[in-house]
């Protein structure tokens, strides 16, 4: 029944930080699963009585006995790039070639939104696609917009889903609901709004004392100056506030 079935035991460690010691500690964690199986066929042995041989008694496992592979992921919930190393090897300091050589090596295996493809993210079918896919494009204000417009999914998020986006993006976007599930496209709409709003409005009643076109001037900048720590692109600031380039890139200066 089970002949053509291929059987894993895979296990997740979710980091929202990068960890510079995982491959160590991935190591130990496959390991001590590896030791759990063999303990388990050695209960199971004594519990129905059955006779090993001298070495396998020792061993607590049978010369025919298979483990079944462990697979841990590493899921890196955070916009920037995995710069931690990958491998055992990269952790050591062997000082000579002549030592790495009797020295197993162990890899993680990491899976984060920076690096995904968008092929690569069409072959997630639950919503950890979208998830990965809010976070990759959390720090790019136009790369989440072209997201939103491509991906139709955004418009249907179930609340787990979208509770997950609300602690990992950073984004600033009202995810509270109570309906069961959970519209991106439009939140991210509102959210945008608000920023622009809130933008003239400051500039408005800063601009009471001064005028109301230097007021206005005000929430312009206030509201390029949200769009550029957005990472939108000068051409886009430049249709959306109506500030030439020249003052675009006088507020860019100011903010480094």
């Amino acid at each position: 029944m089970y002949s053509d079935m291929v059987f894993a035991i895979v296990g997740i460690e979710n980091q929202t930080n990068v960890n510079y010691a995982m491959p160590v500690r991935n190591m130990l964690y496959d390991a001590l699963t590896y030791t759990g199986q063999v303990e388990k066929a050695n209960k199971s042995y004594r519990k129905e009585k059955v006779k090993l041989s001298g070495v396998e008694f020792l061993s607590h496992f049978k010369k025919d006995d298979k483990l079944i592979p462990v697979i841990t992921l590493v899921i890196n919930f955070s916009p920037d790039k995995w710069d931690a190393p990958m491998t055992l090897h990269e952790m050591i300091d062997f000082k000579s070639d002549i030592l790495k050589k009797f020295v197993p090596d162990y890899w993680i295996n990491v899976i984060e939104p920076a690096t995904l493809t968008k092929e690569q993210l069409k072959k997630f079918t639950t919503g950890f696609r979208e998830v990965m896919e809010c976070i990759k494009c959390s720090e790019d204000m136009y790369a989440m917009q072209q997201a939103l417009a491509e991906n139709d999914r955004f418009k249907n998020l179930d609340r787990k889903t979208s509770n997950v986006m609300r602690y990992c993006s950073g984004l600033k976007i009202d995810f509270e609901t109570d309906e069961e599930e959970f519209d991106m496209c439009k939140a991210f709409e509102d959210y945008k709004d608000l920023g622009k709003s809130e933008g003239f409005e400051e500039g408005k009643n800063e601009g009471i004392a001064i005028g109301e076109h230097n007021g206005l001037t005000k929430g312009l900048a206030k509201f390029a100056t949200y769009l550029l720590e957005n990472n939108v692109d000068i051409e886009e600031i430049v249709a959306q506030t109506g500030l030439s380039y020249d003052e675009i890139m006088k507020i860019k200066e100011s903010l480094t």
